[in-house]
């Protein structure tokens, strides 16, 4: 089954409570990863049994169990806070093109992106 939800499972006040759990200099996530980025690693944290996660610019999708066992996939359009995110995750890295390993992001790295 697909859906697309209306209302964004997680709130950017959530993700930040989470990245401030953290050590500043803990890997939280990887940039230019669509599933182990650090927003990808938190929702994995808030949404049980989830997996086939793909976060990318404008939408993240995953497919994950429902609570009566039954497989679901599910498509969210970005909110403009996780979008800029995604972009300044990804704009660490020092050379894209050339990035033959994951970049490793840390929680004080994720905050400043999110200007707290």
């Amino acid at each position: 089954m697909e859906k697309t939800l209306k209302r964004f499972p997680v709130t950017r006040k959530g993700f930040i409570t989470w990245l401030q759990d953290h050590h500043p200099d803990v890997h939280v996530g990887y940039a230019r990863d669509c599933s182990d980025c650090p927003f990808g690693m938190y929702l994995r944290s808030c949404i049980p049994n989830l997996y086939e996660l793909d976060v990318s610019d404008e939408s993240t999708s995953f497919t994950g169990e429902t609570a009566e066992g039954e497989e679901d996939y599910i498509q969210l359009i970005n909110p403009k806070w996780l979008v800029k995110f995604i972009q300044g995750v990804d704009g660490l890295c020092a050379k894209p093109s050339e990035l033959t390993e994951p970049w490793p992001v840390t929680a004080k790295q994720a905050l400043s992106i999110l200007d707290v």
